[in-house]
């Protein structure tokens, strides 16, 4: 039976991609993706053959909520991938903002009367 070995497929596929923390996240959506469009052919595939009706829902509602389960992780995936971009874009501008309030401060001008020290040493009388 087709389904069947779709199904578990669908489901070491499942167990592989949130098992699996060190591997690229792009290449498991490619990967996932890949199994959307075999279960996308298959759910194609059953509502097109000469089985009775009964036959063909309990199949395509099997493979419905399978794509739905892998779309889900894709999901999942992509917005791991954007937060990873956003964590890298934040640490990079406060490692940025680091090195700027590090660096030496400029120095103000000195103002007249601490130029001249002599301003400083005479004692004024009124």
């Amino acid at each position: 039976m087709q389904v069947n070995s779709s199904s578990s497929s669908a489901s070491s596929t499942i167990t592989a991609s949130t098992g699996s923390g060190g591997t690229d996240s792009a290449s498991q959506i490619a990967a996932l993706q890949k199994q959307l469009r075999q279960l996308t052919q298959q759910l194609k595939d059953v509502t097109n053959s000469d089985e009775d009706a009964k036959t063909k829902q309990k199949k395509a509602a099997l493979l419905q909520s399978q794509i739905q389960v892998v779309q889900a992780q894709i999901s999942a995936l992509q917005q791991q991938q954007q937060q990873a971009k956003l964590d890298k874009a934040s640490k990079a501008q406060e490692s940025s903002n680091d090195k700027v309030a590090s660096q030496k401060q400029p120095t103000r001008p000195r103002r007249q009367d601490e130029q001249n020290p002599l301003g400083r040493q005479v004692d004024v009388y009124v």
